[in-house]
């Protein structure tokens, strides 16, 4: 396990600021909110995969596993209760009875980085803001890198 300071996920995760918002994407060119994750982290030598290895449908959410919750789990993160700084977290926006479909990473305790795919194009890119309170009421999970010091 590659030891790393969140500090340092967090500087890299700024240098997309402002990339476009991209499905799939996993580049400045565009990219979404698990890719920026992704990014992120393998700027730093840690590798995340950027999927879990089964197809994917457009129809996903409407399945109940929790995709993104087991794929970070694989992968040297825990999920843990209280968060800090540089922790993921993630969001369920479609209801709590479907599975999280929105992440970001926490730089302080209500605001976060992450590509936000929604609204006008001014408004689909990676960007710095506070939690909305609508994505409180619909909070997922937060998960830690095991490797941070």
């Amino acid at each position: 396990m590659i030891n790393v300071t969140p500090d340092r996920i967090i500087t890299e995760a700024r240098k997309f600021l402002n990339a476009p918002f991209f499905h799939r994407g996993r580049s400045v060119l565009g990219l979404d909110c698990l890719g920026l994750i992704i990014v992120a982290f393998r700027k730093c030598s840690i590798i995340i995969p950027s999927d879990d290895g089964l197809t994917y449908y457009s129809t996903w959410w409407r399945n109940k596993e929790d995709r993104l919750h087991d794929h970070l789990k694989k992968y040297d993160f825990e999920e843990v209760e209280i968060p800090q700084r540089g922790d993921i977290i993630t969001f369920k926006l479609l209801g709590l009875k479907y599975p999280a479909h929105h992440s970001g990473i926490l730089i302080s305790e209500d605001a976060m980085i992450h590509v936000n795919g929604l609204g006008g194009a001014w408004e689909r890119k990676c960007k710095i803001e506070r939690i909305p309170d609508s994505y409180k009421r619909r909070l997922g999970s937060y998960f830690r890198y095991k490797g941070y010091v």
